[in-house]
């Protein structure tokens, strides 16, 4: 089974979690990794902090997937950054995303969970990966949704 490390690195915490399937192994928070608010030196001191801690927890030296998330992931630098550290850490495969994109499918799912009917599911399915596109590109979600289903 596939050990996985997901991590939400915001302004002013950063959560990481490890899961193999359905179950729960592990999860720490630190400090930022924004490396725009805390500078280079803190916010790798913090990931590394953060990596040590939630693998001692799991009881991993390594995992199969990573994906983070990261308020400041289009500047440069910062996803060949937290690639070399996941290096470092053993991560085999990995993708680093805005916070924006992790906050998208959090909520698309959650819409999801909550459709009642056939026809509402059928809807979402359609709707909900366009608006995260479009949302990706930099246009707001909620707008495409409600453009899309009036």
């Amino acid at each position: 089974m596939a050990v996985v490390l997901g991590i939400d690195g915001g302004g002013t915490r950063t959560r990481a979690s490890i899961v193999a399937g359905e179950q729960a192994l592990a999860f720490a928070e630190s400090g930022s990794i924004k490396r725009l608010r805390v500078g280079e030196r803190v916010a790798e001191e913090n990931l590394r902090a953060l990596l040590a801690e939630v693998y001692k927890q799991a009881g991993v030296t390594g995992v199969s997937a990573a994906s983070v998330g990261v308020a400041s992931a289009t500047k440069p630098g910062v996803t060949e950054w937290i690639m070399r550290v996941f290096t470092d850490f053993g991560v085999e495969r990995s993708e680093v995303v805005g916070d924006e994109v992790i906050a998208l499918d959090a909520a698309f799912k959650a819409v999801l969970e909550f459709c009642r009917s056939p026809a509402q599911v059928r809807i979402a399915s359609v709707v909900l990966p366009m608006a995260a596109a479009n949302a990706r590109v930099g246009e707001r979600a909620t707008s495409v949704m409600a453009s899309r289903t009036n």
